[in-house]
């Protein structure tokens, strides 16, 4: 059973909206340094529970996993805040919408914990617009208003707004106090691959996989370990090429023991990192890792968001950067460490405990209970 606070000093709960696990990491301090708020967590996508219960997160005493989506139904006027993350309130899926647009019916403040690089709104880089122009968000049906779903943006480093309200709280994980240059150097390249396939054109993805493998195969003696961000970029790697046949190229999604490290530690413990436009330059940056960036072409204006950036288009160019020794370190402009005060300061602002009659709170979530049910319908 679902056991919200419910006493009228201390009702102090927010829920957590999150589509996949490996999300969460980024907000560990969050949860650590507002000890007097109760965060609960529903995870959008299927997950390994024991996944949970091996993180740091796990030994937070504020931070609750809801596994019942109904019970979260039920009680959801109890919430004050709803957080979302990796612009899930503004395209990741209909029934998150749906869910999102229920808790504004409700006057509970949505917000997104933004910690992408790029532009709030836009999931897709190929079609980067200007604030002004991300009004509203195509989705394979219907265009849904990105406005409603996400009143305020909670951001992880200094952002221009021309409509929005934007509260920049720093970067999580980047803490001057715990976070140290470790000095290791283990002896492999880290590749770090952020390709969304309708983003990036094929000619960048084959271009960017050209020259791994013509790197991998001109320097036998160093080891290769590749991050991606998803199994189906690995699934699609495979399809073109099979990388198991390098010995040196190891995937680390595909390695029982490289999969139980975060892709924080590989970072961290590379000697290197060859890197995609991604979140992962703030880890590379945090850390002051010798890194390298690929200037694919299909995101070229994003490069305009990156203060410093050391860039390779060829297999040369890459060549060069791994036979150097001169450290390459990424300067984003964006890497700022964490103010929990900034935090704080927008919750005391914005937190919102539903104040509607019961019986209109039972009308909008029977509304949205159809709503599911239909859509339920409509898969099978």
């Amino acid at each position: 059973m679902l056991l919200l606070n419910t006493e009228s000093e201390c009702a102090r709960n927010i829920l957590v909206l999150v589509k996949a696990l490996s999300q969460l990491d980024n907000f560990y301090l969050i949860f650590k340094e507002n000890g007097d708020y109760t965060f609960y967590l529903s995870v959008r996508e299927t997950f390994c529970l024991q996944d949970f219960y091996n993180s740091r997160l796990a030994q937070l005493p504020n931070l609750i996993l809801i596994c019942d989506s109904a019970q979260l139904i039920r009680k959801v006027e109890k919430f004050g805040m709803v957080l979302t993350a990796d612009c899930s309130a503004s395209g990741i899926g209909l029934k998150t919408m749906q869910f999102l647009a229920l808790c504004s019916e409700l006057d509970i403040p949505v917000v997104e914990m933004q910690h992408s690089l790029f532009q709030y709104g836009i999931h897709y880089h190929a079609e980067a617009k200007s604030y002004a122009e991300t009004i509203s968000y195509g989705t394979l049906s219907e265009s849904i208003n990105v406005e409603p779903f996400a009143e305020h943006l909670l951001s992880f480093y200094p952002v221009t707004m021309e409509h929005r309200h934007g509260t920049v709280m720093g970067f999580p994980k980047y803490h001057l106090n715990e976070l140290q240059d470790p000095c290791y150097d283990a002896g492999y390249i880290l590749i770090i691959s952020d390709f969304n396939f309708e983003s990036c054109s094929s000619e960048d993805f084959c271009a960017f996989l050209g020259c791994i493998i013509k790197a991998a195969v001109a320097h036998p003696e160093i080891q290769f370990v590749w991050e991606n961000t998803s199994s189906e970029t690995v699934d699609c790697f495979n399809k073109k090429i099979n990388l198991n046949a390098y010995e040196n190229i190891t995937l680390a999604r595909s390695d029982q023991m490289l999969r139980l490290l975060s892709p924080d530690s590989l970072i961290k413990n590379a000697s290197k990192v060859i890197s995609t436009l991604s979140t992962a330059l703030l880890d590379c940056e945090a850390y002051r890792k010798n890194s390298i960036v690929f200037k694919c072409e299909s995101v070229l204006q994003l490069f305009a968001e990156i203060n410093s950036c050391s860039t390779f288009s060829n297999s040369d160019q890459l060549n060069s950067f791994i036979e150097s020794r001169e450290l390459s370190l990424i300067n984003t402009g964006k890497l700022i460490e964490f103010d929990n005060s900034k935090f704080r300061n927008f919750v005391a602002g914005t937190f919102h405990i539903c104040s509607k009659p019961k019986h209109d709170i039972l009308k909008h979530i029977a509304r949205y209970s159809v709503l599911q049910s239909i859509n339920d319908c409509s898969l099978n």
